[in-house]
């Protein structure tokens, strides 16, 4: 069984959320007007995946990809084999 919660940054469409939801996932957005740091910290808080469209966080210089990923979810498959799931999406921003 799949435990896996998602973060929607203030830049994704109500629709996504709804659409997880109905999947089956724990969604919630961030809070509006959050700072990106803030935001980074309540998705590992939350072990969330965080799926935004600022492409700021693809900077590798402002976030690292060690500091991008963290254990977000816990399946039988990853118990099983000891790996770790880990998640942290960026989406093309809406043109």
């Amino acid at each position: 069984m799949l435990s896996l919660r998602f973060l929607l940054d203030e830049n994704i469409p109500r629709s996504v959320k709804m659409f997880l939801e109905d999947k089956g996932f724990l969604v919630e957005f961030v809070p509006k007007g959050v700072e990106d740091s803030a935001v980074m910290l309540f998705a590992k808080e939350k072990k969330a995946v965080l799926l935004t469209r600022d492409s700021d966080f693809a900077n590798l210089v402002l976030y690292p990809p060690e500091d991008l990923f963290w254990n977000c979810c816990v399946s039988n498959t990853s118990s099983q084999t000891g790996q770790d799931n880990k998640g942290f999406v960026i989406t093309a921003e809406e043109r």
